[in-house]
C-alpha cells in the first residue's frame, strides 16, 4: 500500500498488503458459504500469522549489492553495517518476554532481480515509491489447505514440503525453507520479504542512532527497520502518534518517522506498549505445553500479565455496528495512552466471476462492532473515534475499516465511554474507570454521541506560518448557527474540537490556553474577547498531531443551557473558541517551533488573530475548529 507524503519533513513506512481488525494484518479470503445474493459468496477477512511450526523465522540478506549502493550518491552503507542494523531491529521483537515471535538470520542470499515468492525471506534494498522508505511484502496462503509431500508451490522444480520434518527448515540445504506436510489455514503467512528504499528522496540510510540528526538526508535504518518487521510478523499500522500530555511520541507501527526528528527516530526505535502488546496477543508466551509458545527461561505467560477489555461499538444515529472505530486505552494514573485497537468484523460478497462487491445493507455487511485491547493490569479511561484520516485513515489499517467506512459510519467525535453510554445526552468527556486483571476480561461497550459540529470551513489547504509565543488564535461560532440549531430548541454544548499539527513527531502540540468565551464584533471588524474571564478554560491545554483535538466541558446540558439562555437573551452577543499559544521559549523539539494550524482558505471572516489579546484581527483564512452541539 503506497501513501502520499504528509509533508516534505515526513516519510512514509508502508507494507504492500491491506491490514486488519484488531491492528492485525488481513487477507481477504473467498468462502463456500452462501451469500444472500443468489449465486454469490461470502468473502472474508482472516489474520496474517506465521504457523508456529515457522518460528523462529529465518531470514537471508542480499548480498548483491556491497556497498550498498544511493543512485543519489554514493554508496553509504556496508552489508556488515545493514546486517547488524537488521539484528538490532529483531532484538527488538525477540526480546519481549510475554510473546513468542523470533526472528533469526540466517546468512546470505544473492538476488540481482526482485524479490517474490520463493520460500527466502529476504531483506534487501532497492527502488520503491519516493516518499516510502521500506515495505513488507508477505505472500500469503489465500484458503485452507492440506501440504502434501513433494509440493512444488512457487514453480523451481524444488520441492516446498517435506513429510520428514515437523518444523519450517532448509532440508535440502539449498537456501530456501521448506515446510512439514499438514494442514495449514487461510491466512498463514509463506514468505516475507522487506524491501528498503534507497533511492526515496532526501533519506540516505544511517545505523549509528548518533547520526539520526536533524537532517531529511539521514533515515535510521534500524527504526525503519522495526517498523517493518511488525509488519512482518502481522501487526498493522497504529492510529497511536501520542502517547501523553508529556510525550509526544507513539507507536512504532504508526504508519510515519519523520526524518528530521532524532527524537522521533530513536522513539521508532524502541517498541510502545502498544507494540509489545500486540505482539503478545497474537503470538502468547505460555498458550501451548510445547513448541515455540511453551514457556521457557525468560519467558513470562502472557495471561499473567495482560487482560483484555472488550466490547461493541455502535453508530448511535442508526444503531448500526460500526467497523473502523478506533478504540483506546489510556492509564488513569499515569495518563499514558497504551493501546489503541480497530473495531469491526465485515464481509463481502463475491461472484461466479471473482467481482468482490459490498453489501448496500450493512446489517449484513458489518457482521458487528466488536473490539479487542490487550492491556497490562491497571485502571484504564476507554475511549473511541473515527479512523476518519485525522491522524490516520481507515485505508492505512485494515480491509475490516476500509470496507466499513464505505458505510459512512466514520462520521462521529470522539468520546470516552462511562456508565451512561447512549446517543443522546452522554458528556463527550466524562470517563469512568475500567479496572483490568491479569488472565481476565472486562467490557466496555459504546454507543456513539449524535452530535453537529458547528464551523465553516471545507477542508485543510495548508498549515498557518507558526504564531509568535503567547499569541491568540479564535474563531467565532455564529449566534443564530447555536440558537436555531435543532430547530431553535435548547441545545448541549460538549465543547469544540480544533486541528492542529507540530512540526516535529516527538513534541506534544501543547497550548498555554484553551478556552470558550463571549466577545463582541466591533464596527471596524476586529472583535474584543472575555478573555479574563471565559465561559470554560483550561491551562495548561495538550492538543493531538495531526487530529482534531477535542476540548471537553464538564457538563454538556449546563453549560448547553448557559450558552443558549445567554445568547437568547443578549447577555453575551457572540462566542468564541480560542487557542493560545505557549508563553514559554524555546518551543521543545528539532525545530524549536511552536504547534502549527491547518487552514482553509478563503476565509468567512470568522477566523481571528490578536498578538497579545487586546484586539483580535479578522483573518483571510479559516482555522479547522467547531463547536460540537448535541439536541437536548
Amino acid at each position: 500500500m503506497n501513501h502520499a507524503k504528509k509533508t516534505p519533513t515526513f516519510l512514509f513506512l508502508t507494507i504492500a498488503m491491506s491490514a486488519a481488525a484488531w491492528a492485525q494484518l488481513e487477507e481477504l479470503i473467498s468462502t463456500t458459504e452462501p451469500s444472500p445474493v443468489p449465486g454469490e459468496t461470502l468473502v472474508r477477512p482472516v489474520d496474517h500469522r506465521w504457523d508456529a511450526c515457522a518460528i523462529p523465522i529465518e531470514y537471508r540478506v542480499n548480498d548483491a549489492q556491497d556497498p550498498i549502493a544511493n543512485p543519489n550518491g554514493p554508496a553509504f552503507l556496508t552489508l556488515a553495517e545493514a546486517t547488524q542494523a537488521f539484528q538490532d531491529a529483531f532484538d527488538s521483537w525477540n526480546q519481549i518476554p510475554t510473546s513468542f515471535i523470533e526472528f533469526q538470520i540466517a546468512g546470505a542470499t544473492t538476488n540481482t532481480g526482485a524479490p517474490g515468492l520463493d520460500f527466502i525471506n529476504e531483506l534487501t534494498f532497492g527502488a520503491l515509491p519516493q516518499d516510502v522508505l521500506g515495505r513488507s511484502d508477505s505472500f500469503i496462503l489465500p484458503f485452507d489447505l492440506q501440504f502434501p509431500a513433494g509440493a512444488d508451490f512457487d514453480g523451481d522444480g524444488d520441492a516446498d514440503v517435506s513429510a520428514a520434518i515437523a518444523s519450517v527448515q532448509d532440508v535440502d540445504g539449498d537456501g530456501d525453507l521448506e515446510y512439514p506436510a499438514g494442514f495449514f489455514a487461510a491466512g498463514t503467512i509463506l514468505d516475507n520479504d522487506v524491501i528498503f528504499n534507497n533511492t526515496a528522496t532526501g533519506a540516505t540510510f544511517t545505523t549509528a542512532a548518533a547520526d539520526a540528526d536533524a537532517s531529511s538526508d539521514n533515515a535510521d535504518l534500524v527504526a525503519v527497520a522495526v517498523h517493518e518487521f511488525g509488519h512482518s510478523h502481522g501487526l498493522s499500522h497504529s492510529s497511536l502518534n501520542n502517547t501523553s500530555a508529556t510525550d509526544g511520541s507513539g507507536a512504532t507501527m504508526y504508519p510515519t518517522i519523520d526524518s528530521n526528528d532524532p527524537d522521533d527516530q530513536l522513539a521508532v526505535r524502541t517498541l510502545h506498549p502498544e507494540d509489545i502488546a500486540y505482539s503478545s496477543f497474537f503470538y502468547p508466551e505460555g498458550s501451548a505445553n510445547t513448541g515455540p509458545a511453551a514457556l521457557q527461561a525468560g519467558d513470562i505467560a502472557f495471561d499473567r500479565v495482560y487482560g483484555v477489555i472488550t466490547g461493541e461499538v455502535t453508530y448511535g444515529p442508526t444503531g448500526d455496528s460500526i467497523a473502523g472505530a478506533s478504540v483506546s486505552a489510556t492509564d488513569f494514573l499515569t495518563g499514558e495512552v497504551v493501546v489503541t485497537g480497530v473495531s469491526g468484523e465485515v464481509v463481502l460478497t463475491e461472484d461466479a466471476d471473482g467481482n468482490l462487491g459490498v453489501f448496500n445493507d450493512p446489517a449484513i455487511g458489518i457482521v458487528n462492532g466488536t473490539y479487542q485491547l490487550p492491556v497490562p493490569r491497571g485502571f484504564y479511561h476507554v475511549g473511541v473515534e473515527a479512523l476518519d484520516g485525522d491522524p490516520v485513515g481507515a485505508e492505512q489499517v485494515n480491509f475490516t475499516s476500509l470496507i466499513g467506512a464505505t458505510y459512512g459510519f466514520l462520521d462521529f467525535e470522539e468520546e470516552f465511554w462511562n456508565f451512561r453510554e447512549g446517543a443522546l445526552g452522554d458528556d463527550a468527556g466524562r470517563a469512568n474507570i475500567v479496572s483490568v486483571r491479569p488472565g481476565r476480561t472486562r467490557h466496555a461497550s459504546f454507543v456513539t454521541n449524535v452530535t453537529t459540529a458547528l464551523g465553516a470551513f471545507d477542508g485543510d489547504d495548508g498549515n498557518l506560518s507558526p504564531l509568535p509565543a503567547g499569541a491568540y488564535l479564535a474563531v467565532r461560532i455564529p449566534r443564530d448557527d447555536i440558537l436555531n440549531a435543532f430547530g431553535g430548541a435548547r441545545i448541549d454544548v460538549h465543547g469544540f474540537t480544533w486541528k492542529v499539527n507540530v512540526f516535529d513527531n516527538s513534541t506534544v502540540p501543547a497550548f498555554e490556553e484553551a478556552m470558550i468565551t463571549d466577545g463582541v464584533l466591533n464596527a471596524d471588524g476586529t472583535a474584543t474577547l472575555a478573555l479574563n474571564a471565559p465561559i470554560y478554560s483550561e491551562s495548561p491545554f495538550i492538543a493531538q498531531d495531526e487530529d482534531f483535538a477535542p476540548f471537553y466541558l464538564p457538563s454538556a446540558s449546563a453549560y448547553g443551557s448557559l450558552i443558549f439562555t445567554w445568547l437568547r437573551f443578549n447577555i453575551i452577543e457572540e462566542v468564541f473558541i480560542v487557542l493560545r499559544v505557549s508563553t514559554t521559549t524555546p518551543f521543545p523539539g528539532a525545530s524549536q517551533l511552536p504547534p502549527i494550524f491547518p487552514i482553509d482558505l478563503p476565509g468567512n471572516g470568522n477566523t481571528f488573530f490578536s498578538p497579545d489579546g487586546a484586539t483580535f484581527f479578522p483573518q483571510s483564512f479559516n482555522a479547522l475548529a467547531n463547536l460540537i452541539v448535541s439536541e437536548r
